[in-house]
């Protein structure tokens, strides 16, 4: 070097104590490098490194570009260049190199500072793709992502965020209050109250309004940003639209609480908004709501007329005619079938439902038009009016049984319910409890009423009478139970058994009978019985179990049995008299289209109803129309019983009449198993004389 020793001794201390690798060359060589170097070019003693090019550490590519720069001239440190060097194990390492001038040997030279930084450049690279990756990620996820400062403006936004808020160019969205977007103020204070509790807000739901001021439904997560001192800084956030799975839950909502039909409410909104009135009641002593329970009268005939299709235009036209009746903050609700609720909202009294009942029926007089046909309905009405008390199940309740009453007083009508109402339900309901246990225990009993040839006044058969032997109330008489058999279905298995059980006793007692004339057993067939489909298929097994005859069997059945269809009617009429079983019309002349019924269809027997024989003797109009029905019945050849007969004048009327046979208290009343066989017994048991 060309100072002095004391310089160079100075220069020497400091190089091999730095960490950075220092060099000199000059001509391309290197002169001299420090401890540092050494290690940097992995060289095992300067020696190893002293006299070599320098072009030997430079890349291959690079070396032209290199030593031009790493070359003078310069006229103070400088920075030359960020470049590659190969290191002795042939690594290749990235290097910072800043030159200035020096010398040597009494020449020029080039001092060079060289600075590892491939650990700072890799760390670099890492960082970039990080942030790319980060960049890629922010762009491409499917959902809003943003970052908003503690006030709640916009800092930074994802595309998806734009156009989730309605606005492609996300840089006119900075600084947007993102409070101004919530529907519902109140949803920003409880975002805030949690994220304040919490430090993140998840599946938080909300509507906003965007910018074209459409409305949709967001769900978002939040989470705080901190600086170093654990400052909040502001806030970032992902957000996507739910708003088709908001409609399809609220579709799914309304299709729970409305019918599918009419779609009005259904049962359970109608209880829901019940419950609420009455909870009212409770807080306000002069709230009173009120219920109307609706059925449409003779809609089961226009189903079965016109079939479903014409049924649900009904229903629909009814539910609009409903509504019509109604103020807005009325509930008209569909329960099924024919029947609709309306809850009446803050009436004074019952005369307010009253007058709502008496608008409906107005609006229901009017004919509804179904498919080019001219539709007549009305409807039955129940009324129950609210309480302190009341329970929503307990009001629809009343309302209910308070309709069954109107339909039972006719159609078209209405009832207010009372408190005598639910105990005559009660008491139904406890009948038919009592009626089903003695279906499975079998209480009933069959009871004979003896049926008199009047020409000669002997025993010409018996009509069977059920009786019901209740283990508390004693002997119960058909007119109290026989009603809620009917209803209930009851009856065909309680009519089949009484039926069966009557054929097996006359098949007894006409064998201890003979060879006299035996005699024959009248049964009663009601209406359900008879529409049973498989009623051929019943009759005849029962005349196999019982071994009867079937001419010694006789169905009775009422003119309404045999109304609907003739000709269905007929061909079950026809097949039940292949057995040889007669057919008898029960309570001729009581109805409109009785010779009409008599003209059509296969009788063997009539029976003229006991109104008419009561009032023989006492109405001429009555004697004229039995002598009519006799006439008739005589020139079709039919035999005619006539029932309720009571005194002697009535009888010798009848058989002056030309009427066949009778039955009554006249000749006895129904009687037990036990005392008709004591009557069939007797060698001539004869009820002249009576």
């Amino acid at each position: 070097m060309s100072h002095g020793s004391s310089n160079e001794e100075r220069f020497r201390s400091l190089v091999e104590a730095t960490p950075d690798t220092v060099i000199l060359h000059a001509g391309g060589k290197l002169l001299f490098i420090n401890p540092a170097g050494v290690r940097l070019l992995a060289a095992s003693s300067p020696e190893e490194l002293i006299g070599r090019p320098m072009k030997d550490f430079v890349q291959a590519g690079n070396r032209s570009i290199v030593l031009d720069r790493v070359n003078p001239p310069f006229t103070g440190p400088s920075k030359l260049t960020e470049d590659l060097m190969v290191r002795l194990d042939s690594e290749v390492i990235e290097v910072e190199v800043v030159g200035l001038p020096s010398s040597y040997e009494n020449r020029p030279a080039t001092q060079l500072v060289i600075r590892d930084i491939t650990q700072r450049k890799r760390a670099e690279a890492a960082l970039r793709a990080s942030e790319q990756r980060y960049r890629s990620l922010f762009e491409g996820v499917p959902v809003g992502v943003y970052r908003i400062s503690r006030r709640g403006e916009l800092e930074l936004l994802n595309g998806a965020m734009a156009e989730l808020l309605g606005n492609r160019h996300r840089d006119a969205l900075i600084g947007l209050d993102t409070g101004e977007l919530y529907t519902n103020p109140d949803d920003r204070t409880v975002w805030k109250a949690i994220m304040q509790y919490e430090g993140r807000v998840t599946n938080f739901e909300t509507q906003i309004q965007r910018l074209d001021g459409s409305k949709i439904w967001v769900r978002s997560h939040a989470q705080a940003l901190h600086d170093e001192h654990g400052e909040v800084t502001g806030y970032e956030a992902t957000v996507e639209d739910i708003s088709d799975r908001k409609r399809v839950e609220e579709q799914l909502l309304h299709d729970a609480l409305h019918d599918s039909l009419t779609k009005l409410p259904n049962r359970t909104l109608l209880m829901d908004r019940l419950s609420h009135c009455l909870a009212r009641r409770v807080r306000f002593a002069d709230y009173r709501c009120a219920v109307l329970f609706l059925d449409l009268d003779r809609f089961k005939m226009v189903n079965d007329s016109f079939g479903h299709a014409v049924g649900d235009h009904l229903l629909i036209q009814a539910s609009h005619r409903l509504a019509d009746c109604l103020r807005p903050n009325d509930t008209l609700a569909r329960l099924g079938g024919d029947e609709f609720a309306i809850l009446l909202d803050d009436v004074k009294d019952a005369s307010n439902a009253v007058r709502v009942a008496q608008r409906i029926q107005q609006e229901l007089e009017v004919p509804f038009q179904l498919e080019g046909r001219e539709v007549y309905s009305s409807a039955s009405i129940g009324i129950a009016l609210s309480d302190g008390e009341s329970r929503p199940e307990d009001v629809v309740r009343d309302a209910d049984t308070a309709m069954y009453r109107s339909k039972s007083q006719g159609r078209a009508g209405y009832a207010i319910f009372d408190s005598r109402m639910h105990a005559e339900v009660s008491t139904q309901l406890q009948l038919e409890t009592d009626l089903r246990r003695a279906l499975a225990s079998w209480q009933f009993e069959v009871f004979y009423q003896p049926i008199v040839a009047l020409s000669s006044g002997n025993l010409a058969g018996f009509e069977a009478l059920v009786r019901w032997r209740h283990p508390e109330h004693g002997l119960v008489l058909p007119g109290e139970f026989m009603p809620m058999a009917e209803e209930t279905g009851l009856i065909n298995p309680i009519g089949h058994g009484v039926m069966l059980e009557a054929c097996r006793q006359m098949k007894v007692w006409n064998d201890r009978r003979a060879p006299r004339e035996p005699v024959f057993i009248s049964v009663n067939l009601s209406t359900r019985q008879f529409r049973q489909p498989d009623l051929f298929d019943q009759l005849s097994q029962l005349l196999d179990s019982s071994g009867l005859s079937g001419d010694r069997l006789t169905i009775e059945i009422t003119e309404g049995a045999v109304m609907n269809e003739p000709d269905a009617v007929l061909q079950t009429l026809a097949r039940i008299k292949r057995l040889g079983i007669r057919i008898s019309l029960d309570d001729f002349g009581t109805g409109y289209s009785s010779l009409s019924v008599l003209h059509r269809l296969p009788f063997d027997r009539i029976k003229i109803d006991r109104w008419f024989v009561q009032h023989i003797g006492v109405d001429n109009g009555s004697d004229e129309l039995v002598e009519g029905i006799v006439a008739l019945c005589r020139g079709r050849r039919l035999d005619i019983i006539a029932e309720g007969v009571e005194t002697n004048e009535q009888r010798q009327k009848l058989a002056d009449l030309g009427c066949g046979f009778a039955q009554g208290f006249l000749f006895s009343e129904p009687i037990s198993q036990e005392h008709a066989g004591r009557l069939l017994a007797t060698p001539s048991p004869n009820f002249e004389s009576m």
